[in-house]
């Protein structure tokens, strides 16, 4: 009888250490699939993102007549390029929101490209303000745009003025 007792002792342990070691392997095989989930989440938001960024720049590029500086020249006179133009500069700052919101972008070479992008339409920004609709991220690519474009003009005309005063 005493052998009988022994042999269920030891076989409610193994099962007991079975069971403990099935739990750990599940636990671990569920942490292991979670995070599996987060990175694969994380790549498609930003394959999102960049498809969605390669969508506007494909609009700009089907949209030739929005050159730069053509905000000024004729696209603020004409009310049907006025909207057109509002919508093609709408999709491109929201395709770029996806972008930073996806992509935390730690040497900027992307913002970078981005704040070039929108120096070219300074005189738009300056004229119609952002502010309020678009995140403090792409905002702060806007002024940074608008400050590098205003200080090469100040340097353009510091240039120009001093040629102008060497050839008299």
């Amino acid at each position: 009888m005493h052998g009988i007792a022994a042999t269920k002792d030891a076989a409610q342990a193994v099962a007991l250490w079975a069971s403990t070691l099935g739990a750990l392997v599940a636990t671990f095989g569920g942490i292991l699939a979670y995070v599996r989930y987060r990175r694969d989440l994380k790549q498609q938001q930003l394959d999102h993102a960049f498809h969605s960024y390669q969508h506007a720049m494909e609009i700009i590029i089907q949209n030739p007549e929005f050159y730069p500086g053509s905000w000024s020249a004729f696209v603020r006179a004409d009310p049907v390029a006025r909207h057109k133009f509002h919508w093609v500069m709408g999709r491109f700052l929201w395709a770029c929101e996806e972008v930073l919101a996806a992509d935390p972008d730690p040497d900027r070479k992307w913002r970078n490209s981005v704040v070039d992008v929108f120096s070219w339409h300074v005189d738009y920004f300056e004229e119609e303000d952002p502010d309020g609709f678009y995140d403090k991220a792409i905002l702060d690519l806007i002024h940074e745009a608008v400050a590098a474009a205003r200080a090469k003009a100040r340097k353009d005309a510091a240039i120009q003025a001093a040629a102008s005063g060497a050839g008299k």
